[in-house]
């Protein structure tokens, strides 16, 4: 019904896969560097940093947050 209501064609779930591994890699990269703004995006990470398989400054300047726990 949701295909439906939003006009989807009655076949649109059948081919979906293959619409979708039909778009190189090389698409995605130029679809991605013109819509977003990599200069102002952030990346949150939560989670034990004694458990991270690497340093996560290889991707910025890292601000860490310490959490309190909820009682």
């Amino acid at each position: 019904a949701s295909l439906e209501f939003f006009g989807y064609p009655s076949d649109y779930l059948e081919k979906y896969p293959g619409n979708i591994t039909g778009v190189s890699a090389e698409k995605v990269l130029a679809v991605a560097q013109k819509y977003f703004k990599f200069e102002g995006m952030k990346i949150v990470v939560v989670g034990d940093k004694k458990k991270f398989d690497g340093s996560l400054d290889k991707f910025g300047k890292v601000v860490e947050i310490p959490l309190k726990e909820i009682d």
